[in-house]
C-alpha cells in the first residue's frame, strides 16, 4: 500500500535513528544530550573509532555537514529503532494512517450500530414483544 506523508514524518521522527561511524570526533565537537556516543575497539587501522546515535535527523545532518567541512572520513547508516512503536511504524507493505483511518470508521460504525440496537430495544413495543416471546417459549417447554 501506498506509504503516505504523515506515514513517512512519523517514521522519521519516531522509528528511524542516524549512526554516523567515523576515526575522530570532529575540531570543536560538544557533547549533547541527544547524541549516544560509543567509542569503540579498533582491532585494526582500518576500523572506526567512534559511533555516534543521533535520534534527530537534523542534528545528523549538522554533524555531517561538519565531518565534510573538515574533509573527514565517515560512514553512515539510518537504522529502524528496536521499540514496539517503531515496529509498529515500520510494517511493510501497510500504511499506518490507512490502518487507522479504518480502524476509526468500523468504531464509529460498531458504536452507531451498538446505539440504533440500544435505542430499539428500549422502546415499550419491543420490550413487550420479547416478554410475549418469553412467554411463549416458556409454555412450549
Amino acid at each position: 500500500m501506498q506509504q503516505t506523508r504523515l506515514d513517512l514524518w512519523l517514521r522519521k521522527k519516531f522509528a528511524y535513528s542516524t549512526t554516523v561511524s567515523t576515526y575522530r570526533l570532529p575540531n570543536g565537537y560538544q557533547e549533547q544530550p541527544d547524541i549516544l556516543v560509543q567509542e569503540l575497539e579498533q582491532k585494526s587501522a582500518k576500523d572506526y573509532r567512534f559511533c555516534l546515535t543521533f535520534q534527530n535527523e537534523r542534528s545528523a545532518e549538522s554533524f555531517i555537514k561538519e565531518l565534510k567541512k573538515q574533509n573527514m572520513l565517515y560512514n553512515s547508516n539510518v537504522r529502524e529503532k528496536d521499540s514496539t512503536f517503531a515496529k509498529f511504524l515500520c510494517k511493510r507493505g501497510r500504511s499506518v494512517t490507512f490502518y487507522l483511518i479504518w480502524k476509526v470508521i468500523f468504531a464509529i460504525l460498531f458504536s452507531a450500530i451498538a446505539y440504533a440496537v440500544f435505542l430499539l430495544l428500549k422502546r415499550p413495543q419491543t420490550i413487550e414483544l420479547f416478554q410475549n416471546a418469553w412467554n411463549e417459549f416458556l409454555k412450549n417447554t
